[in-house]
């Protein structure tokens, strides 16, 4: 399994100071740049969740759109739909049906899309329907998932009822955000999207409480689909398993580790807003305009297609001793990007300047923490899970207290046995 590799940098060369007299500007912020640290601020040097940031975004956005400034209307319904708890996401309908009426068309996607997976609180298929003709110009991956995921819950239905009807039983205690709509009892006329909801809800939107057996459901959905697969490919219901047992030793095979490893980039895919990625400006590092000024010009390159130029006017400035510690760190972080981009990309090579950068602890949060996650992906695609599991588990560790997503026994096991992240 391959995993396309992101790196978000909020400012590539550096952050802007401008200022604006824009009200809803201004709160914004104020409230990102000056939280107020609170008991539900667990946090890492002052970090919070990115739904703790969300949270404090959207009483702002409602501000300016109950006073009738409706150039939020599309900010204030994503913010709604992204977020983890149902009240919020149940929001959203009605501002994507108001930007619908207005003209905007990429709003039918979300709707469309939200109302199939239950985002809103309710599951239906008819906008999907009428769309159609929209999202299979726009968006065809929805047609074609949808389709595939109809015809494999069809699947399992006719092959394994009675098992399907156990685990969605189990599912359905385990869903920590249940719509009104799920039947207490599966039959098996019910719609897929009833059984694709439970799974999501387990997977997406419950946390805490009984981990394991959460972790064992979230299994058995995958091994259900797995059974009705022609291939001999292991099956992530395996690493599901791993997880929730924590059966793992030291004789553990390397197709257990990748299998674990795919398991754990699950969970973190699915859990993402609910760990410690945004950080206020107590530690805000810039570069030095000379340094931003090259960088500058190595950007202009790169998006050029002009790689080796670009990379070596940040090679130019790594060969100099005359750089700031923060720099230098930024530099070598920039240009592990640009090699990323060549064809022939030494992966080796990008691991080691991602360390260098990582190493002095020096970047700014954010950066640190997509340094980190860039890391892991990079260990992931060089297979090398021994080195990327103890730097998914340095990510999952970024939860709430008594919100963890994996059991702590597995979680201190994997840590004695692979080590721990040391960054």
């Amino acid at each position: 399994m391959k995993l396309s590799i992101y790196l978000s940098i909020i400012s590539v060369l550096f952050i802007s100071g401008c200022q604006t007299n824009n009200p809803v500007r201004v709160d914004l912020r104020q409230a990102l740049l000056s939280p107020i640290a609170t008991e539900e601020d667990f946090s890492r040097k002052g970090g919070l969740t990115s739904e703790q940031v969300k949270q404090r975004l959207i009483p702002i956005y409602e501000k300016a759109y109950l006073k009738g400034d409706h150039t939020v209307t599309r900010k204030l319904a994503m913010e709604y739909i992204t977020s983890f708890g149902l009240d919020n996401r149940k929001k959203a309908k009605a501002l994507f049906q108001e930007l619908i009426n207005k003209g905007n068309i990429e709003a039918k996607y979300f709707l469309a899309v939200g109302l199939k997976r239950g985002d809103f609180g309710e599951l239906s298929h008819d906008k999907i329907e009428l769309y159609h003709d929209y999202l299979e110009t726009s968006h065809p991956e929805v047609i074609k998932n949808d389709k595939a995921d109809a015809e494999a819950w069809r699947q399992i239905i006719k092959t394994n009822f009675s098992e399907l009807s156990k685990v969605y039983l189990t599912g359905l205690e385990q869903c920590q955000q249940k719509i009104e709509e799920l039947p207490l009892t599966l039959s098996p006329n019910e719609s897929y999207l009833t059984l694709e909801y439970i799974a999501n809800c387990l997977s997406k939107y419950s946390v805490g409480e009984d981990i394991v057996q959460r972790l064992d459901v979230i299994g058995q959905f995958q091994q259900l689909h797995c059974n009705i697969r022609s291939n001999n490919k292991p099956c992530i219901s395996d690493g599901y398993a791993f997880l929730s047992s924590n059966k793992i030793t030291d004789e553990t095979s390397f197709e257990s580790l990748e299998i674990i490893s795919i398991a754990l980039n699950d969970i973190y895919k699915h859990h993402k807003r609910r760990l410690k990625m945004y950080f206020p400006k107590e530690r805000e590092n810039l570069t030095s305009l000379s340094v931003a000024t090259q960088l500058s010009k190595a950007a202009a390159l790169q998006k050029a297609g002009k790689l080796e130029e670009a990379a070596n006017i940040v090679k130019t400035m790594l060969a100099s001793e005359n750089m700031s510690t923060y720099d230098r760190a930024y530099c070598r972080l920039y240009l592990s990007i640009i090699i990323l981009d060549f064809p022939d990309r030494d992966y080796d090579q990008v691991i080691n300047y991602v360390l260098l950068a990582i190493e002095p602890n020096i970047l700014n949060y954010e950066q640190q923490y997509q340094s980190i996650h860039l890391l892991a992906n990079l260990y992931f695609l060089k297979e090398d899970y021994k080195k990327y599991i103890p730097a998914m588990l340095s990510l999952l560790d970024r939860t709430k207290e008594g919100k963890k997503l994996i059991p702590q026994k597995t979680f201190d096991n994997l840590t004695s046995l692979l080590g721990r992240a040391q960054y």
